[in-house]
């Protein structure tokens, strides 16, 4: 039993010296997406963790003053930018479980 919690202890050390080094959430955190919806009229900025950082909408949009679409083109552009995100987000992940298994061979 105490080789397997030394095991585990090392293993601990490991990951946290991988995740101190590669600083990944920082990394996912200051890394953004932008996508746009209505051809532009409405400009999402999101980063790899999901959060909105920014929302900007065109001036023209107020001039119609059109609250069905406005409501419709800034659902699409926030789906558009988690969707887009979330592939993100998960290959992060993924770099990070293939990292593990690396370490763990050694």
């Amino acid at each position: 039993m105490e080789n397997f919690e030394n095991f585990l202890k090392k293993q601990l050390k490991k990951m946290t010296e991988f995740f101190q080094d590669q600083q990944v959430y920082e990394k996912l955190r200051n890394e953004y997406i932008e996508v746009t919806s209505g051809g532009g009229l409405i400009k999402v900025t999101i980063n790899k963790l999901l959060e909105i950082k920014d929302i900007k909408i065109d001036d023209c949009i107020f001039n119609k003053n059109d609250k069905v679409l406005v409501e419709k083109l800034i659902t699409e552009a926030i789906n558009s930018a988690l969707l887009e995100a979330k592939a993100h987000y998960t290959k992060g992940w993924q770099d990070i479980a293939k990292a593990i298994w690396e370490i763990n061979k050694e």
